[in-house]
């Protein structure tokens, strides 16, 4: 999480764990995964989660190491939504596949179902042939989509995000 020289986006002792379950508030419904019930449920987050967001946002910056299943995708929407809320700066997130495009983007969507501090549709895609003349606040990409871009196109983020690092 980089914020260029400005500082962490919230120092640590501003960022509270009632600032973290803010940043990380999801709702679903779980009509979208079971049309014959139109439930609602919460996902609260763990802990860990939490304090990984406090500390990469109170730190300017952090690396995550994570097994599968873990939650990261919960920890980038709440690194992304805090961003957000507390900055006019724009995020890159940069993923291996298009599969992960897409999931990032449908996790993001669910996460912000019912709550009004995400918008998705200030998300954008980035994959083949998609257009990378950038209008939204989020964008989410594969590195091989990216990589040939002028160093004057990434000076818009104040962000970036990537998951399974390992494969860039």
């Amino acid at each position: 999480f980089i914020n260029e020289s400005e500082g962490a986006v919230l120092p640590n002792h501003v960022v509270t764990t009632e600032d973290m379950k803010h940043f990380m508030r999801v709702e679903l419904n779980i009509h979208d995964y079971d049309k014959n019930k139109d439930e609602h449920f919460k996902i609260e987050p763990y802990d860990f989660q939490i304090e990984y967001v406090r500390r990469a946002l109170g730190n300017n910056r952090s690396l995550l190491l994570s097994p599968t299943s873990s939650g990261k995708s919960l920890i980038m929407y709440g690194l992304t939504n805090a961003y957000m809320q507390t900055t006019d700066r724009d995020i890159l997130i940069v993923v291996p596949t298009v599969g992960l495009v897409e999931q990032l983007y449908d996790d993001f969507k669910n996460y912000s179902h019912n709550y009004d501090g995400f918008d998705i549709e200030d998300m954008h895609k980035i994959k083949a042939g998609a257009d990378k003349d950038l209008k939204k606040r989020v964008t989410v990409t594969t590195w091989q989509s990216i990589m040939n871009m002028d160093k004057e196109w990434f000076e818009r983020f104040g962000s970036i995000l990537g998951d399974e690092a390992h494969s860039f």
